[in-house]
């Protein structure tokens, strides 16, 4: 009788866990890439790969339990934080991710708002425990982490 009880609550905690632990390193990956933007470092170290790679290969050392190929990005660069927009990786009507996110990469520049968003799906073993309403295909959650800030002013330069 107490074994149910116990095996639920055991089941509980382990998702519980592994969502926080995934989510918190999507949200160092996302801090380590939007400090590189902020300071231009990123810029300066172009190496002719394309920019979305290059950053979602820097992110990717800092993710624990999902795969990188499963992480996508979008990039946003305006003029001022009124203007700045934020891309949506969820698509509600299609309980899966949205077709026009993971597609944008605008390099910045000095003294601009930059948008970082990154979604990455992570292992949902325990479906009856879903957090929230952003289940994906095959069993897993939506983790989403987002940074926007305004760069240093840096001389221009080319992702």
């Amino acid at each position: 009788m107490l074994g149910l009880p116990f095996f639920a609550i055991l089941g509980v905690v382990f998702q519980a866990g592994l969502h926080i632990l995934t989510q918190q390193s999507l949200d160092d990956a996302v801090d380590r890439a939007a400090r590189t933007l902020f300071t231009g470092e990123f810029q300066t170290g172009a190496d002719g790969t394309p920019a979305a790679d290059r950053m979602r290969s820097q992110m990717c050392r800092s993710l624990w339990f999902v795969g990188c190929s499963d992480l996508k990005l979008d990039v946003t660069s305006s003029a001022t934080f009124a203007s700045a927009t934020q891309a949506q990786p969820y698509d509600d009507k299609a309980k899966n991710w949205n077709t026009a996110f993971g597609k944008t990469f605008t390099c910045p520049t000095g003294d601009a708002v930059v948008s970082i968003t990154a979604a990455v799906p992570a292992p949902l073993y325990f479906s009856l425990l879903m957090p929230s309403g952003q289940a994906m295909p095959g069993g897993r959650q939506l983790l989403i982490s987002t940074a926007i800030f305004r760069s240093e002013p840096y001389p221009a330069g080319s992702c």
